[in-house]
């Protein structure tokens, strides 16, 4: 009788030791899996009210979790230009780490300016981050722009300070005047409250204005 004891006694040692050791398991992975599904759950949550608060004017049509990413479905957002006109700047989508939300990537952004003497332009750009931190907005990729009166540009990239009302232009600058007349430059900066304008190492080629003929 004893004999047979054992072997059960073993048995049921053997199976209380496996069932020890699941429950470590599980109890390991909800330590672990707990905590990012709060993250998650946080800033699928909160991120929309965050934005909100730091652009008023903002507006997105979705929030949505992508893996570790927050995507955020056609970001906008506009203001008021220091000359009295206005901008309104859109994208695609934006993107942001679950971990680290001092910065957004952007996806095909579209910025409309209208200024105070009733001229406007559009820019565009493939890839952009805005940061948080210092209110900046960068332009990855090259950029676009396009003028009411016919007059086009194009910049390697840029950096908008939105605080401070100033736009940096770098990696080459191109503008084409709609009377033929044309500016190259390395860089330019832009300080829209006191509408100055400034470049380096640049060459303008002016196109005269045709003469009138005052024979008539």
């Amino acid at each position: 009788m004893a004999n047979h004891s054992a072997p059960i006694a073993q048995r049921d040692i053997e199976s209380a030791f496996k069932g020890i050791a699941r429950r470590h398991l599980i109890v390991k992975f909800l330590r672990i899996i707990v905590p990012i599904l709060g993250a998650v759950l946080f800033a699928y949550l909160v991120l929309p009210m965050v934005l909100s608060t730091l652009f008023p004017a903002a507006q997105f049509d979705a929030v949505r979790i992508n893996s570790d990413r927050l995507i955020i479905d056609a970001p906008r957002a506009k203001g008021a230009l220091g000359d009295g006109g206005r901008y309104r700047i859109a994208a695609h989508s934006a993107e942001t780490g679950l971990t680290n939300q001092d910065s957004v990537d952007l996806v095909d952004m579209v910025g409309d300016l209208w200024f105070a003497d009733g001229t406007t332009a559009k820019a565009t750009s493939d890839d952009g981050r805005y940061n948080f931190l210092d209110e900046t907005l960068e332009m990855l990729t090259p950029i676009e722009i396009s003028s009411s009166n016919g007059d086009k540009g194009r910049l390697g990239n840029g950096v908008i300070f939105l605080s401070e009302q100033r736009f940096t232009g770098g990696n080459g600058v191109r503008f084409d005047f709609i009377d033929g007349s044309t500016l190259d430059a390395a860089t330019m900066k832009y300080n829209s409250a006191q509408g100055k304008w400034e470049f380096t190492d640049f060459t303008l080629v002016l196109i005269p204005a045709p003469e009138k003929d005052v024979s008539q």
